[in-house]
């Protein structure tokens, strides 16, 4: 496949060499080499992402009992030591970021309560796995 005038494979080096390498690529190049990579692969990709869709159904059905392992897993992990901590530094991040969240709508001209109001319903309309509908009837 071509993209920009060279083939995936080429432009795939340009970047790890200018990556992992010594050759120096100019933001405009190294612009110019992503945008055509993605262009390109969004191009030959776009029949299959239309695809997809199609599949799900039957994809699901396969991917269902990797889930419940993957699930399983989780759930008999809970308890650990090493995964309450990083559960514990996990919520002091969240909690940091949206603290941040209402100290900006402040900043804005909010008051805090009507700030602590604007994230409450940004967390309220988050979507949550549950909510998502999927259809495994095909």
């Amino acid at each position: 496949m071509k993209v920009a005038g060279l083939d995936v494979e080429t432009i795939l080096e340009k970047l790890f060499e200018a990556v992992l390498g010594d050759e120096k690529l100019s933001d405009k190049d190294a612009e110019k080499l992503l945008i055509g990579l993605y262009e390109g692969y969004a191009n030959n990709a776009g029949p299959i992402v239309r695809a997809a869709p199609k599949v799900a159904g039957r994809v699901s059905k396969d991917l269902a009992p990797i889930i419940a392992g993957v699930l399983e897993l989780i759930t008999s992990t809970m308890d650990s030591t090493e995964v309450r901590g990083a559960l514990d530094r996990f919520m002091k991040v969240r909690a940091k970021s949206r603290m941040a969240s209402v100290d900006i709508y402040v900043k804005a001209g909010f008051t805090r309560q009507e700030a602590v109001s604007i994230l409450l319903q940004d967390i309220a309309k988050a979507p949550s796995p549950s909510s998502i509908k999927t259809d495994t009837s095909k």
